[in-house]
């Protein structure tokens, strides 16, 4: 009798665990509608959001001395990135962002470049059923501390990008991001003791991100 009864209380146990799981798969699969989930929200009002990225980079960068001495080199190095932004008519983004950038001389590790970049920019978007399509441009401008060995300088400088994205909603409040910037920069020596007084560099960075949607 008792085995009956445990038995029973067992089968009522597994289909209660295959009833949610059978739920949530029924979810997951309506949430997981990029397309559905976009065409809710409201192209009349704002959204405000806000998005944390990773991000890997590699380029060239030319390093210039007084005495007209210049070395090109390939660097590589990756960055935190948060921004803020504003979307308009589900189609124009304006955002503010702040990068926490570390590179590296791939030919000389001792050779770095670490410090803070910020940047606004503005982007359209256009709406695809496996995602939004964003395409962009910015400005930068960019305080990197340098050190090769024992020498050491601070840096300044400006620059600008342009970006290429997909941003794809998983529900109304979070969506995934991927996307790939072509970075222009011009750094200037503000001060220190390294011989090097003028970086340019030509990079390109692929991130990866989240944004929560307000």
């Amino acid at each position: 009798m008792k085995f009956g009864f445990e038995k029973s209380k067992w089968f009522v146990v597994q289909s209660g665990v295959i009833a949610v799981l059978l739920n949530s798969v029924s979810s997951a699969a309506f949430a997981g509608s990029h397309s559905f989930i976009n065409s809710q929200r409201s192209s009349i009002e704002s959204h405000v959001f806000v998005s944390q990225e990773v991000e890997g980079s590699y380029g060239q960068k030319k390093t210039s001395s007084l005495d007209d001495v210049a070395e090109t080199h390939f660097w590589s190095g990756f960055g935190f990135r948060n921004a803020l932004g504003i979307e308009i008519m589900k189609f124009i983004q304006f955002s503010a962002s702040h990068t926490f950038v570390n590179d590296r001389n791939r030919d000389n590790s001792l050779e770095r470049l670490s410090g803070s970049r910020v940047a606004a920019d503005l982007k359209l978007e256009f709406t695809s059923p496996i995602g939004n399509l964003e395409a962009g441009s910015g400005l930068t401008a960019a305080r990197l501390d340098y050190q090769k060995q024992l020498d050491s300088a601070s840096f300044y400088g400006t620059g600008m990008y342009y970006s290429l994205g997909l941003n794809y909603f998983v529900s109304s409040r979070v969506s995934v991001y991927g996307n790939a910037r072509l970075y222009r920069d011009n750094m200037i020596k503000t001060g220190g003791s390294s011989e090097v007084e003028n970086i340019r560099s030509n990079s390109t960075a692929v991130g990866f991100g989240v944004s929560l949607w307000l």
